[in-house]
């Protein structure tokens, strides 16, 4: 952990970042783990939109310029989302890559990833946190995500069953 945060600021100093990011909060997420993680709140709230810009700004300039490790590996950076963002995603990409599976022919699909929000051929099919249509044929998980299978069915031509079987086996794999 101390090797990945030493060379951590090694890395921001040598790509002239050293004073744009405050690295005194940083840590290493595991023993072992190969990559480290900047605070850039307190735990009281979010930044302020100039503060988001500029650190934006500093993250592309740092990714333009292409940095290695002294073992040659690319280093990366970017913004860390938040665990409900994540959770909201991976509802959301469950249900694409269901949509996708079912389908005969490939359909048409949105996805607004931080809401959790998925429509198929311009239905929506799927939220974790729009409110669902008023009817009973949803599934509806313990976070109050839900799809919508009998629309998932209809949009993309799929027996009912074989949607059920396949959300079934993916929503398996949702926290």
């Amino acid at each position: 952990a101390e090797e990945v945060l030493k060379e951590m600021r090694t890395t921001l100093a040598a790509a002239g970042m050293d004073g744009g990011i405050d690295t005194t909060r940083a840590f290493v997420p595991g023993v072992r783990r190969g990559y480290a993680l900047i605070p850039l709140t307190d735990d009281a709230g979010a930044l302020p939109s100039a503060e988001i810009s500029r650190v934006t700004t500093l993250l592309n300039a740092f990714k333009a310029g292409n940095h290695q490790t002294r073992d040659g590996a690319k280093i990366w950076i970017t913004w860390s989302l938040p665990p409900e963002t994540r959770r909201r995603s991976a509802f959301a990409g469950k249900v694409k890559r269901c949509a996708y599976e079912i389908s005969a022919q490939a359909p048409r699909v949105d996805v607004e990833w931080r809401s959790g929000s998925v429509w198929v051929n311009d239905e929506r099919v799927g939220s974790a946190t729009a409110p669902p249509p008023p009817h009973a044929n949803l599934v509806t998980l313990p976070s109050g995500s839900w799809v919508d299978l009998p629309m998932l069915s209809k949009v993309t031509q799929a027996p009912l069953e074989t949607a059920k079987t396949r959300w079934g086996e993916l929503s398996q794999r949702l926290r």
